[in-house]
């Protein structure tokens, strides 16, 4: 059986980041693009997009059923019970394409409710399928792009899904302008289709890998099936948590598609906010890793928590206290004007993601414990609180308030229950960890924002150069509070200063 060198393997994790950092920035790049052409045009396109990402389970969350059993045939030189799995696991995953088809049917049913007037109606509905279809060939190219990952063919893998956004993002960025948005649905569409067309020549031709059925396994389908639905569920139900808000927006009498933007832009901020603990919290895996095949304690579990949490606080706490000050001045040249009220709902959204997010090296812990669905049951809870306590709170306020549902659930769920979770089950003293990690940090903040409303009140400069104070004045009181000597050694090795 053929390795991947560990060059290749390096690569292939460096482009892994690359493409969480590049996949980021797209749909900040994108955005103000398409934000010219209007609101209520921003507004419908995003409604569409937000319909998509709640079924969106691209990468290797629920994908990892096949490849663990890809490679465990392999290793094993199983090779009828190999091709007997991959049809089994193509099968399901063709079911979750016809289930996403017919739950993508039933929300158009409720389109006139979602849309404001026949015109809208017809577009939304045009969009909706070809978003729909997008979908389930998203599901099967995942089936692919998991099979081949179980072949160890890494880089294949991370060039072509990192070329995808790549090439999305150009595509759009240069024709934006001279077409309607359905014709960026249909782009999305075609781009899938592309992907799954080549993933599946890759793998039938490159690797030549066969999706035969030689016997039926009824307990081997109800296995996988029930491994990968309880993902599938979870995943779809974190999605909703954070783009069902734009259903209930478009849905408000109140509201409608015209405030969807408003809304959608700011989770578009937030979730650039915990892309970056995600690519800073998997440089500590391995790590993780190592200390619970060793069994190491839970306080050598919890210093290597502490130790990850305030590398990670330490940019989060920068990126809010930095968009609090130049938000309003930011998003009005970013969007043109027409998407303040943005601003009131992102910071919010932030402020309640910091703590869990430094905390994100928890995931991690679990996961090393094969406590994974522990966590899931924690997520899934969270977003069907969401998504109800939005339901119900979102047309009685203005859109600012938009983020109260969300907050809620993720400080009860996401922080007090996981803590509880944390301390109770894994025998981590998170007391610990919210001194060791917040206390001071929360002091530099305090003497930042005095300096910098000083600052602010004495000069009358741009946001650029606003930016450029912030984060000067921060870093230098985060220098003098917050970092120990070990982690200023730290930094000034990277840095390649000896002290």
């Amino acid at each position: 059986m053929d390795k991947p060198s560990k060059n290749e393997f390096g690569i292939s994790v460096a482009l892994s980041y690359a493409y969480l950092i590049i996949n980021a920035l797209s749909g900040l790049i994108i955005a103000p693009f398409i934000m010219r052409k209007g609101t209520h045009e921003y507004g419908l396109y995003m409604l569409i997009i937000s319909i998509y990402l709640i079924f969106n389970v691209e990468g290797l969350g629920i994908g990892g059923v096949i490849i663990r059993s890809v490679k465990k045939h392999r290793l094993n030189g199983e090779k009828r019970e190999l091709e007997n799995f991959l049809f089994v696991s193509f099968v399901i995953f063709a079911v979750f394409a016809v289930l996403s088809l017919l739950i993508f049917y039933i929300i158009g049913m409720f389109a006139e409710i979602l849309t404001d007037g026949p015109g809208d109606l017809e577009r939304f509905k045009t969009m909706l399928l070809m978003m729909a279809l997008t979908g389930a060939a998203m599901f099967l190219a995942n089936y692919f792009v998991s099979a081949i990952t179980g072949y160890e063919r890494f880089l294949f893998v991370r060039w072509l899904i990192l070329a995808k956004i790549i090439f999305r993002t150009f595509l759009f960025i240069f024709t934006v302008r001279h077409i309607e948005i359905e014709t960026l649905v249909l782009f999305d569409l075609l781009i899938t289709l592309v992907t799954l067309l080549i993933c599946a020549l890759y793998a039938f031709i490159k690797l030549r890998i066969r999706i035969r059925p030689h016997f039926w396994d009824g307990k081997l389908f109800a296995d996988t099936f029930r491994k990968t639905g309880f993902i599938f569920v979870s995943l779809v139900t974190d999605n909703a948590c954070w783009q069902s808000g734009s259903l209930i927006i478009a849905a408000s009498p109140s509201l409608g598609v015209d405030y969807v933007g408003l809304f959608t832009l700011a989770v578009t901020l937030s979730s650039t906010f915990t892309q970056l603990s995600t690519v800073i919290s998997g440089i500590f895996l391995p790590g993780i890793v190592e200390k619970v095949v060793k069994n190491v304690s839970g306080k050598d579990l919890l210093d290597y928590m502490i130790r990850a949490g305030r590398y990670l606080a330490l940019p989060l706490a920068l990126i809010i206290t930095g968009f609090a000050f130049v938000g309003p001045g930011f998003l009005q040249v970013y969007s043109g004007g027409d998407f303040a009220g943005t601003y009131y709902i992102a910071v919010p959204l932030m402020l309640s993601q910091f703590y869990f997010c430094i905390q994100f090296i928890g995931d991690n812990v679990m996961q090393a414990m094969n406590k994974f669905n522990a966590r899931s049951a924690i997520l899934l809870t969270s977003s069907l609180s969401s998504v109800i306590l939005s339901c119900y709170l979102t047309p009685k306020f203005p859109i600012e308030f938009s983020w109260v549902g969300i907050v809620i659930s993720t400080v009860v769920f996401r922080i007090f229950v996981t803590n509880w979770y944390y301390h109770r089950k894994l025998g981590l003293d998170m007391i610990r960890f919210f001194l060791s990690t917040v206390p001071r940090l929360l002091f530099s903040v305090a003497v930042t924002v005095p300096v910098l409303l000083l600052f602010f009140y004495l000069t009358d400069f741009g946001f650029v150069v606003k930016g450029i104070a912030v984060v000067v004045v921060y870093v230098a009181a985060s220098a003098f509070i917050y970092v120990n000597k070990s982690e200023r050694k730290t930094v000034l090795g990277l840095a390649g200063i000896k002290k």
